[in-house]
């Protein structure tokens, strides 16, 4: 029997991180940090507010700011009622947001192939 390939699988090395849409329009990426105990309200840390930012070529860019930049906590705590969906992210916000909180380090937008 031949040996086999290595499986390399991609996991989220920063947490939870979460896409939340709010029903006043704002999107928010973040570490969700699970429910507050006793109450309907959901825990995320270190919430980016996202955008996007048109650029000069009529095109648009991402755009991520840190939601408490002027705050002591990095954690916020919005009710269940004030969310309207919340999901995974795209690689793209992920990479974003890792250069924002996590150790800068980009993942690939891509599988790689690997031949013998």
């Amino acid at each position: 029997m031949g040996a086999q390939a290595p499986i390399f699988i991609l996991e989220n090395i920063m947490g939870n991180i979460r896409l939340f849409r709010l029903i006043s329009g704002e999107e928010i990426v973040g570490e969700e940090d699970g429910t507050v105990p006793g109450m309907a309200k959901r825990a995320i840390k270190n919430p980016c507010l996202i955008g996007l930012m048109p650029t000069p070529t009529g095109g648009a860019t991402l755009n991520m700011q840190p939601l408490l930049l002027f705050s002591d906590t990095k954690e916020i705590k919005i009710k269940e009622d004030h969310i309207l969906y919340d999901t995974g992210v795209d690689i793209k916000i992920l990479n974003k947001y890792n250069e924002i909180f996590g150790s800068g380090i980009v993942i690939a937008q891509q599988t790689p192939t690997f031949t013998r």
